[in-house]
């Protein structure tokens, strides 16, 4: 083994070539399960939603939204929008401590409003929609929920939103209405549940921006997309892969074949050198034999260690580190 390293060193600039090409390939080859996990869960499971932060909203919905936020949230949730057409946009100058702040401050008000549609979704009809109070009572009544005891409830569409976003606005309007009071009990309601379902319950603020891109039409669009963006880029990172193992392989190739050459040549001179006393001792279908099969047996192991014995141990640590 130490003759056939040395002659991978007289190589030693392509191997290295090969070495970074493997480390490329390695990394493609860990991303790739990653990209399917997205695909699954957000492209499938969530609609193609990655964020609790809507990226189109309509005006009823965000004033919704910033009555269950703290003053200076809501100024800044408000200022992250600008008007396009129908719909308010968010603005694409924000930077990501900016947009990270309006994720956080937006995800227990989409936890509540979701909420909200959900009940009014399965309330009989007839009866009257919440009140300031009962937006609390329903985050409080989570903590000591009984999954076993539970009827089955109906998931709310985009008119129970609408219904709702109402009732926020007519809150409002109402006298003595204050804001700080709401955000308190939003608090209190908030901070009696355990961790695990506070947890689950983050999962609702994605289903609540679903809902309200399935009352603005596109959420269909808004999945398609995400799929089509995110299967590209495991389409591009797949060809990317395949290219690098081709590569390698080629290099590969090209230096055990340049070892077998330089190989032969030497051999061929020092049989030529051989005195008579030498060549009695050699066959000539033995010298044949070293300089066609034991060769080619050099060259298949060069090949090995180059593609395969080397990107063991990077597969490996990379998948660690990964």
């Amino acid at each position: 083994m130490t003759k056939i390293f040395k002659q991978l060193a007289r190589h030693w600039a392509v191997c290295l070539v090969v070495f970074a090409l493997l480390f490329v390939q390695a990394y493609c080859d860990l991303s790739l399960p990653d990209y399917t996990s997205k695909i699954v869960d957000t492209g499938i499971q969530q609609g193609g939603i990655e964020s609790p932060l809507p990226d189109t909203v309509r005006q009823s919905t965000l004033d919704a939204l910033s009555l269950l936020m703290r003053e200076e949230d809501a100024a800044a949730f408000q200022n992250a929008y600008t008007a396009d057409g129908d719909v308010l946009r968010l603005r694409t100058d924000l930077t990501a401590d900016e947009r990270t702040a309006l994720e956080d401050a937006v995800t227990t008000p989409d936890i509540v409003l979701y909420l909200a549609a959900t009940q009014a979704a399965n309330t009989p009809a007839g009866q009257t929609g919440m009140g300031m109070t009962g937006l609390a009572d329903l985050q409080a009544s989570g903590a000591n929920r009984n999954p076993d005891t539970e009827t089955e409830t109906v998931a709310p569409t985009a008119e129970d939103l609408d219904t709702v976003c109402g009732q926020f606005a007519a809150m409002s309007q109402m006298p003595g209405f204050d804001r700080s009071m709401l955000q308190k009990q939003l608090d209190g309601a908030m901070s009696q549940l355990d961790s695990t379902l506070l947890e689950n319950l983050k999962s609702q603020s994605l289903l609540l921006v679903q809902l309200e891109y399935e009352a603005q039409g596109v959420a269909q669009d808004v999945q398609m997309g995400y799929l089509f963006r995110v299967g590209g880029q495991m389409l591009a990172l797949t060809l990317l892969m395949v290219a690098v193992a081709v590569a390698v392989g080629f290099l590969a190739s090209r230096v055990s074949a340049a070892i077998g050459r330089d190989l032969r040549r030497e051999t061929f001179s020092s049989v030529i050198g051989f005195s008579n006393a030498e060549i009695e001792n050699f066959s000539t279908a033995s010298l044949i034999t070293r300089t066609t099969n034991d060769i080619q047996q050099v060259q298949f192991v060069c090949v090995i260690l180059l593609r395969m014995v080397a990107y063991a141990p990077i597969l490996g640590i990379g998948g660690v580190l990964h």
